[in-house]
């Protein structure tokens, strides 16, 4: 729940199949930059919550070399969340400033891929209303995540179990939405 809309970023990114490549190593299948606005309302934690967001970024897409099937992507994301408790007007921010590249993709077996994914920078920073840094996510997440990429020779495909961690270097923090967040930042 926490990651609410950075997880929708990378549910994109994924379903893009978003991934970098040499171009020695790849051609070009799409390049483009992006911008995005989200408004919702939501009961979560015992309150209404009001949730905006912003962001913008960019991505590339190249196919593999040998394959009109598999792609690898990059895509930087730049994107900040806002939640607001209505009934007292406190708020807090999550902003994301992140690049996330696929490295390489492995054919396992028919339409079955393995992509190795690093994603870098400062993915998860949460703010008070006064502007002070409560928790702060930063450095590099290596994973391996398996797709079945369905055999459209489109990007994307269906994610086949967990990513695997390969590597994890910098601070990562656990936190509960409820618990952490909106209790202390908006209740």
């Amino acid at each position: 729940m926490i990651r609410r809309t950075i997880a929708r970023a990378a549910v994109a990114a994924a379903a893009l199949a978003v991934v970098v490549a040499t171009p020695a190593n790849a051609a070009m299948y799409s390049h483009d930059r992006f911008e995005f606005t989200f408004a919702e309302t939501f009961d979560e934690c015992g309150i209404t919550i009001d949730h905006t967001a912003e962001g913008h970024g960019g991505f590339t897409i190249r196919t593999i070399k040998g394959t009109d099937e598999a792609y690898l992507g990059w895509q930087q994301l730049s994107a900040v969340d806002t939640f607001t408790n209505p009934a007292n007007g406190r708020w807090f921010t999550i902003s994301n400033r992140s690049l996330f590249r696929e490295t390489s993709g492995t054919h396992l077996e028919g339409n079955i891929w393995s992509f190795d994914s690093k994603t870098s920078g400062a993915s998860f920073t949460v703010r008070d209303s006064a502007g002070q840094v409560v928790y702060r996510d930063s450095g590099t997440l290596r994973l391996v995540t398996t797709y079945d990429l369905l055999g459209d020779g489109q990007p994307g495909g269906e994610q086949i179990g967990d990513p695997v961690v390969t590597a994890l270097n910098g601070r990562f923090t656990e936190v509960d939405f409820c618990a952490d967040l909106v209790g202390p930042l908006l209740g």
